[in-house]
């Protein structure tokens, strides 16, 4: 069956569990390491799922769904396991790119009824203040 397209490449950051510092305490690593450039996938797009304003909290907080293929690739068309829990998404935005944690497992839509696979929903966060 046919596949939507994926016109859009985002570039992803995988969260590294277990690194700790010269003095042995946790710390939180990807790899690639954010603010460099992570490794390229295709989507099919993306859209905003309610951005929201916490005055209480003095601070805003975005947040996307990403939808991406029922196998995500990278450029090369290989591919790439789904992004989980803590990973980062570089998302573009004009000429620079936004920073996005994934929010838990994506929602998986590949198994209906009526057996097309239409793809995966990954939810996405941004914080700021």
């Amino acid at each position: 069956m046919r596949e939507f397209p994926t016109p859009w490449t985002v570039y992803l950051h995988r969260y590294t569990p277990g690194v700790t510092n010269a003095h042995g305490v946790p710390v939180k690593s990807w790899v690639p390491a954010r603010g460099t450039q992570g490794v390229a996938v295709k989507v099919i797009s993306w859209g905003n799922a309610g951005p929201t304003y916490e005055p209480e909290q003095n601070r805003s907080v975005e947040r996307m769904e990403l939808f991406v293929p029922p196998v995500l690739r990278g450029e090369d068309g290989a591919a790439v396991e789904a992004p989980g829990p803590m990973d980062v998404i570089d998302l573009p935005d004009g000429d620079q790119f936004i920073e996005y944690e994934v929010q838990g497992w994506p929602r998986d839509y590949t198994h209906g009824f009526h057996g097309w696979q239409a793809g995966k929903v990954i939810d996405l966060q941004r914080v700021e203040g």
